[in-house]
């Protein structure tokens, strides 16, 4: 603005100069929309940080209850009575005699195989090792 002349009782008459109309009015509102941006990416930033501290929150339970999964596996298999689970022994076939496995054909047709122990070969079926699949 441009002081134009003195006026009466001392006051300073202003006078507006060419194209400064409004300038006050475009610079309140482009700061406006500068502190508006602003807060919006605050916002946004927040918001992303928060699903970030959530997602590694969870994560790390996911991670702490596997590995206790594990150590619980890992105790049960260390106190698990085996003779109780696994099956009984295999018995060796000697001079032709068929072994002790326990096959009993459950279907008819289901045949049963004893394997060779000398060269790992499928003999004649007799009461041995169940096989499924020589069923029908």
């Amino acid at each position: 603005m441009r002081v134009h002349s003195v006026g009466n009782a001392g006051t300073v008459v202003r006078t507006e100069g060419a194209g400064e109309s409004g300038f006050a009015l475009i610079l309140a509102l482009l700061a406006l929309v500068l502190l508006t941006f602003l807060g919006l990416t605050l916002a946004l930033t927040t918001s992303t940080e928060l699903q970030i501290a959530t997602n590694y929150r969870w994560s790390q339970q996911a991670l702490y209850n596997a590995e206790s999964g594990l150590e619980a596996g890992r105790a049960l298999l260390r106190n698990m009575n085996w003779a109780l689970v696994l099956p009984a022994p295999r018995q060796p076939n000697l001079g032709g005699q068929p072994a002790n496995t326990g096959c009993v054909p459950t279907r008819p047709g289901m045949k049963c195989w004893l394997p060779n122990a000398t060269t790992a070969a499928v003999v004649a079926p007799v009461a041995g090792v169940c096989d499924p699949l020589a069923a029908g």
